[in-house]
């Protein structure tokens, strides 16, 4: 066993598609109490903004230590912002990528294409 590393997830960054001019979202919800250990694949969190609901999913196993919002439901936080301080062995690292991504789970409106004639 080798020593536990800690790292936050964070609000993500939606792709282009489902950004907002705001660059923020909602936390809806913690999808995993704080103790609990999880396996890579699992969602942790629950967000939203006005085009989409998002999952934070976690690309390692490892331990929910705090969950940094859980009294403040509703609270709207901007892109990058920690909510979730998580705890993992280095060797269960992914090889590539980012530790935490955002998974689209439901889209609740469709951006306008641009007509723009050049």
């Amino acid at each position: 066993m080798g020593f536990i590393i800690h790292e936050f997830a964070k609000v993500p960054r939606p792709s282009p598609e489902y950004q907002h001019q705001s660059n923020a979202m909602t936390l809806v919800r913690y999808l995993v109490p704080e103790g609990q250990f999880i396996s890579r694949g699992t969602a942790v969190a629950l967000l939203e903004n006005w085009w989409a609901c998002f999952e934070v999913v976690s690309n390692a196993p490892g331990k929910i230590a705090k969950n940094l919002f859980d009294s403040v439901p509703g609270i709207t936080l901007s892109v990058d912002t920690p909510i979730t301080l998580f705890f993992y062995e280095p060797e269960d690292l992914p090889k590539e990528g980012s530790l935490f991504d955002a998974r689209v789970v439901s889209v609740k409106r469709q951006k306008p294409r641009s007509n723009h004639a050049s």
